[in-house]
């Protein structure tokens, strides 16, 4: 059960990462004004840190899904949610009023939906990295008892 869990748990953080990822290369300067009004890189970093967030997703978003180095693609998806985690924090203290550039170009504001959003897709991430690594432990075990 802990194992489907899991797999579907992937399935759905890779679809949202790789859905992302697509519609920001259809229209990266949509994304590159997302990034920006955030406030939290210098223009000259905003384009290198836009292209590297829609390059993640889309690799991190296609490595879930096809099950590509699952304890690796897990961490990487960890650390991208965690940074949209506190990228919204952000906005949401210090009263921004931006467009949440999450999927495209639309009218959703960064708010207590795309916030719970990001962290649910967080807690689907961690939870496969814990059983991984609660395996390994079990694993790695075994492999000292026996030898």
């Amino acid at each position: 059960m802990k194992a489907i869990c899991i797999k579907l748990f992937d399935l759905i953080v890779g679809l949202a990462l790789f859905y992302s990822g697509m519609i920001h290369l259809g229209n990266p300067y949509f994304f590159l004004e997302s990034v920006a009004r955030y406030g939290l890189v210098g223009i000259y970093a905003t384009p290198m840190v836009s292209t590297a967030v829609i390059v993640s997703s889309l690799v991190i978003g296609s490595g879930l899904i096809l099950g590509w180095f699952p304890v690796a693609t897990r961490i990487l998806a960890a650390i991208i949610f965690m940074t949209f985690i506190v990228a919204q924090s952000y906005a949401i203290l210090s009263g921004l009023q931006i467009g949440c550039g999450c999927f495209g170009v639309e009218t959703e504001s960064v708010g207590f939906f795309t916030f719970f959003r990001s962290a649910c897709l967080e807690f689907f991430v961690v939870f496969g990295l814990y059983f991984d690594l609660k395996n390994s432990k079990q694993s790695s075990e075994v492999t000292h008892v026996v030898a």
